[in-house]
């Protein structure tokens, strides 16, 4: 009876993903919601602009779904980087930038993005009130661009001492091994 239910709830139509949005997160929409987005277009580029564009809740929620279908599909990310980073100087809401950061840091890119992407993570490494999650993206995001930009190493590694020295010890105990996967890039 319950898998019958499930299999019923799947093919019900989706509601506007505005009003998905505004509902509680729920495990069992969500990766309909995302497939969704991903599958329309329209749906995508009315997410994408929401994001880009809005500030507030439908603005945060946005780009926390968006992060799942560019998960899922690194293609819808990949030619829209540059808007992105655009953005990146005057962000649209507080949490943009997080939302950016931890786009990057989940996918290759293209290296003309390098500069800007690691300006804006040394940038979110180095505040002091930026949230653990965030400093571990990107640390994740610089790693990545480090590794073709070994020239990079020297400053980053310069934040990650401060990291290791001031910060509590699940993030200290990351920048330690990326310290460590550095050595094997450096020049």
């Amino acid at each position: 009876m319950e898998s019958g239910k499930r299999v019923a709830e799947s093919e019900a139509p989706m509601k506007d993903w505005r009003e998905l949005l505004y509902e509680r997160w729920d495990k069992d929409w969500m990766p309909r919601l995302v497939a969704h987005i991903a599958k329309n277009p329209e749906v995508f580029e009315e997410v994408f602009d929401a994001f880009v564009n809005l500030d507030g809740r439908i603005a945060h929620r946005s780009g926390f779904i968006l992060g799942s279908v560019f998960r899922q599909q690194p293609n819808l990310l990949l030619p829209r980087i540059g808007i992105l980073l655009s953005k990146m100087k005057e962000p649209p809401s507080e949490r943009y930038r997080w939302h950016v950061i931890w786009y990057l840091s989940h996918c290759k890119f293209p290296s003309e993005h390098d500069g800007l992407a690691a300006t804006y993570a040394f940038e979110e490494l180095g505040k002091s009130y930026a949230k653990p999650a965030v400093k571990n993206a990107a640390m994740r995001l610089l790693t990545f661009i480090c590794r073709r930009n070994p020239e990079l190493i020297p400053e980053y590694k310069l934040y990650l001492e401060e990291v290791i020295e001031n910060e509590r010890p699940t993030l200290a105990n990351q920048a330690k091994k990326v310290l460590q996967d550095l050595k094997k890039f450096e020049v």
